[in-house]
């Protein structure tokens, strides 16, 4: 992949399940997108993404694809999914590293990542939950700074105010394509 990290401005779509190399092409060619979400793991992903290797990820950049590489680790202590952090800004703060760890271990292996880890984008895949809640909030905060800090010190012990990038999207249960 020629150039791992650039700033895209246009418009990307999120599929699940990592899309074909044929439905992608025909995306490319039909539709106004030439980004696409790429839920590389996690303990919450919703999705397999089986099909999710280096070699697809060499085709889809061959046809011109930008990425938006998303982990979807721990979840909010205070919401109902399977995998929440930890109530304790500690123990989440060590969650957050472990994530970090693993998505950016996975990243390099779909050739998302460089050999040392710079110039490298994952998006954390964080669900909402309720900030008013103080203890949850501080969880949250504790895990996401570690995850944006590790990341961008090659997932080295990091503390940082806030994360790098913020991705914002609006699910609304229907099949666009403008």
């Amino acid at each position: 992949i020629p150039q791992r990290t650039s700033v895209y401005v246009g418009q990307g779509f999120d599929k699940g399940e990592v899309a074909t190399l044929q439905q992608l092409n025909a995306w490319r060619s039909g539709s106004p997108y030439a980004a696409v979400n790429l839920y590389i793991g996690g303990v919450s992903r919703a999705c397999a993404n089986s099909a999710l290797s280096l070699e697809l990820v060499q085709e889809l950049s061959a046809q011109g694809w930008k990425f938006i590489p998303t982990w979807v680790g721990h979840q909010a202590a205070c919401t109902s999914y399977n995998y929440p952090m930890s109530w304790s800004p500690s123990v989440a703060y060590r969650q957050g590293k472990d994530n970090a760890t693993d998505a950016i271990r996975i990243a390099r292996k779909l050739g998302l990542a460089d050999a040392n880890e710079s110039n490298t984008v994952i998006y954390y895949d964080l669900e909402a939950f309720d900030t008013s809640n103080a203890a949850c909030f501080a969880s949250c905060k504790a895990s996401s700074i570690n995850f944006s800090g590790a990341m961008s010190k090659g997932c080295s012990e990091a503390l940082i105010v806030r994360p790098h990038y913020l991705l914002f999207a609006d699910y609304n249960s229907s099949v666009d394509r403008s």
